[in-house]
């Protein structure tokens, strides 16, 4: 077999092997800090008999994105997850793969991000082949004064 199975004939569409959706894989441990030593990773390590269970900081992570964010069962058309549910686990439990609409990456990828640094998660963007690790808190300069 060659190319792609199509189930929905659309006339003049050609699949050109790019990707479907925009990925970002989140981890609750440290990653090197060459990307492509983060492959091995992502890699499938066992299929559906043995999925772990979040870290509870996974978890929370988790949680807040399903509050933020429509499912797929309750808003197909709203949700802007290709994948659910949420826990797509990778690394043997310790990260999770996100399947984002091309649609939305532009908004929803660095909301996740941000959200994931929040939990002190780090991300993996391999559309970038970038890793961002969570930081401290921006400090506040002397001159910054508090707002009441």
């Amino acid at each position: 077999m060659t190319g792609p199975i199509s189930l929905l004939p659309v006339p003049g569409y050609e699949w050109k092997g790019g990707p479907v959706s925009f990925d970002l894989y989140a981890f609750d441990r440290d990653l090197p800090t060459d990307p492509s030593a983060v492959q091995p990773l992502l890699e499938d390590q066992g299929g559906e008999a043995a999925q772990p269970l979040p870290s509870p900081r996974m978890t929370a992570f988790l949680q807040e994105l399903q509050a933020r964010w429509p499912g797929l069962d309750d808003d197909p058309d709203g949700s802007p997850c290709n994948s659910w549910p949420l826990w797509q686990p990778v690394d043997g439990g310790r990260g999770c793969a996100f399947n984002i609409a091309w649609s939305v990456a532009d908004t929803v990828g660095p909301e996740l991000i941000s959200i994931a640094h929040r939990h002190g998660l780090t991300i993996y963007d391999p559309q970038q082949d970038a890793i961002f690790p969570p930081g401290p808190a921006p400090r506040r300069h002397w001159y910054q004064r508090r707002r009441r």
